[in-house]
This record gives structure tokens, C-alpha cells and sequence, in this order.
């Protein structure tokens, strides 16, 4: 799932943010990478800190070092709206803002998303489990150019 994510799959970066964002007070509703920007839309009743949401997805995009994405789009809306409640974005192209994004919680928050990835891929191996016989049949579907 990891090495999916880290190629730009969409559905795998969302995976994997879900998992890792569990214990927030929002989900991550849509993923889309297109011309290297990655698209996050994250939906809460109560939207929360936006810098903290910000930070944590920052945070976790680049480690993630997804090959493909430059630029890191993040938009909060509440569930059943189509209008962000706000939306933030960041270039990638420089991994290290620290003036802009400092880390969260410094070595504390580093270690506690390094371990949930590790029980995530101790519960899902590569490939997923999470989706099944999808993510097989996607990668042998050929694709039909317009």
C-alpha cells in the first residue's frame, strides 16, 4: 500500500491518511493528484484548528514522499457541502517549511505516526487487503486512450 501511495494512487494515499488520521475529528473524503498537485478534502462537522489539520497532513504527505506531488492542496468542508469551509496549499517541491508548518508535538508525534504506519502494515501487507481483488484488477485493466 505504501509503495502504491508513494507512486501517486489516489485511492492508496487516501488509505493511508485515513488510517493515520483516525483518531482526528475528521476523515479524508477525496484524494486527487493531477498535474502535481495533490488534492485533499477533508470533511468534519466541526472543522477543526486549521493550522494543526495543515501541519498533520503536511507532515505526513512528506513523509510519505509521494514521487509525483509538488504542490499539496487541503480543503475542509463539513459532510453533504460542496464548498470548502477553507482550503490551504503548499509547495512540495522544498520538503522543509519549518517557518511556515513547524512539526507537531516534535519527536512525540514523529514516532506516534512512524508506529501506527507500522501496525497499518502489520494488519495490511502489500498489496492492500483493505480493498481486495480491486486494486489487482485496476493494475491488469489496460487503459483506453481518448
Amino acid at each position: 500500500m505504501l509503495r502504491l501511495a508513494k507512486q501517486g494512487d489516489e485511492k492508496a494515499i487516501a488509505s493511508v491518511l485515513n488510517y493515520l488520521c483516525q483518531d482526528r475529528d475528521f476523515q479524508i473524503s477525496e484524494v486527487t493528484l493531477n498535474h502535481g498537485c495533490l488534492r485533499i478534502v477533508l470533511e468534519s462537522r466541526e472543522i477543526g484548528d486549521r493550522h494543526s489539520c495543515v501541519t498533520l497532513l503536511h507532515q505526513v504527505v512528506t513523509d510519505l514522499g509521494i514521487e509525483s506531488a509538488k504542490s499539496l492542496m487541503i480543503c475542509a468542508r463539513q459532510p453533504g457541502k460542496y464548498t470548502p469551509v477553507w482550503s490551504e496549499t503548499i509547495a512540495l517541491i522544498n520538503p522543509r517549511e519549518p517557518e511556515s508548518y513547524p512539526t507537531i508535538d516534535s519527536e512525540n508525534s514523529q514516532e506516534m505516526i512512524h508506529s501506527k504506519l507500522q501496525r497499518w502494515l502489520a494488519k495490511f501487507p502489500l498489496p492492500s487487503l483493505i480493498l481486495g481483488k480491486e486494486w489487482e484488477n485496476q493494475e491488469k485493466k489496460p487503459q483506453k486512450v481518448k
